[in-house]
Formats: structure tokens, C-alpha cells, sequence
């Protein structure tokens, strides 16, 4: 199972290379948005993942990072808070994790002030 290590890793990628990761686990199985994400600069966007069926992440690592990206740290959730210490400068202070909806596995990530730069077609 992929909780064995407690830890989520989520890629900004295609459903298809997660669903590809995962495939190995019959338990459980990371899910997003099955169509593009798009955003409005200056606007915030909720970029949709969760745990199903419905498991709790409050005791897992969840880490967001962008692929092929020396910066590439979106947002850390681990140890039951926020670690951003090391957060891409690009994503500072514009990203955030609700943290009740981590009880219900849902670990979609606010990103507010989208810049142009990350308006990147995203769907997992």
C-alpha cells in the first residue's frame, strides 16, 4: 500500500503517470481533477487531490512539487503542520493546505495571486 511509509508525494503531472504510480495499490488511490485545471491571473484556484476512498492524511507527509525544477518544493504538510522553510520562492506565502479537509483525505492545495507563469495546464 502506498500509506505504508505515510508519506503523499503530489506531482504536478497527468492523472495518467499518477494512475501509473499507483497502480500497485488496490487499497487506496490519489485522485484529482479528470480535466485541466486553468486559473485567471491574479485570481486563486483550488488544485483538487484527494485519498480515496476518504482516508485521513493528518498523520502523512503531503508534499507538493513541481517535476524537472531546481526550486521545485510547492508546499510541505508534515508532522501535523506546515513546513514551507524550503517552499520555492515563486509559490511563498500563496499557498495553502486545509487542514480539517486532510481528515477526510482531501489534500487539494489553494494557490491564491496565480501568476502568469503558473498558469500551466494541470490535470491529475
Amino acid at each position: 500500500s502506498i500509506f505504508n511509509n505515510s508519506r503523499i508525494n503530489i506531482l504536478l503531472i497527468s492523472n495518467n503517470h499518477i494512475n501509473n504510480l499507483f497502480r500497485n495499490s488496490c487499497e487506496h488511490s490519489i485522485v484529482g481533477s479528470a480535466d485541466p485545471v486553468f486559473a485567471v491571473a491574479g485570481e486563486e484556484v483550488i488544485l483538487p487531490c484527494s485519498v480515496k476512498p476518504n482516508t485521513s492524511v493528518v498523520d502523512m507527509r503531503v508534499e507538493w512539487f513541481r517535476l524537472h525544477l531546481k526550486d521545485s518544493q510547492v508546499h510541505l504538510y508534515d508532522d501535523h503542520e506546515d513546513k514551507n522553510t524550503d517552499q520555492s520562492q515563486s509559490y511563498r506565502g500563496r499557498t495553502k493546505l486545509n487542514h480539517q479537509a486532510l481528515q477526510r483525505g482531501d489534500a487539494s492545495l489553494k494557490l491564491s495571486s496565480v501568476r502568469v507563469f503558473s498558469l500551466v495546464l494541470i490535470s491529475f
